[in-house]
């Protein structure tokens, strides 16, 4: 999850060293993931990462494991942006709120 958000962040123009050089600290205070299939150590699996819903200090990313069209397994990551001195709580970057969809986790089309 944690290489689907890096992904994330690049492809969204704001990449995750820029982030650790300029930017809030943004360390994972939470994570859930839950395994829906069989999932064996050579398998392929194809991962969608979005910006699910961001916070006032917080944001949620949301994960999609998929083989041959099949869900087999989802999670989330929950970070709170720090200052990097204080360690006290910051807003969550505008463009972060910006780029996050709606809070919804449906699986689409995919098989449970």
């Amino acid at each position: 999850m944690d290489r689907g958000l890096s992904e994330w962040l690049a492809n969204s123009g704001h990449p995750f060293t820029e982030i650790l050089a300029d930017g809030p600290g943004i360390p994972v205070v939470d994570a859930h993931a839950q395994f829906r299939k069989r999932i064996l150590l050579d398998d392929e699996i194809d991962l969608t990462t979005w910006m699910a819903a961001v916070g006032n200090a917080s944001f949620r990313s949301r994960h999609w494991f998929v083989r041959d069209g099949e869900l087999v397994a989802d999670g989330e990551l929950i970070h709170v942006c720090l200052d990097r001195t204080t360690r006290g709580p910051l807003t969550a970057p505008k463009w972060l709120r910006e780029l996050a969809t709606p809070d919804e986790w449906r699986p689409m089309d995919l098989e449970h």
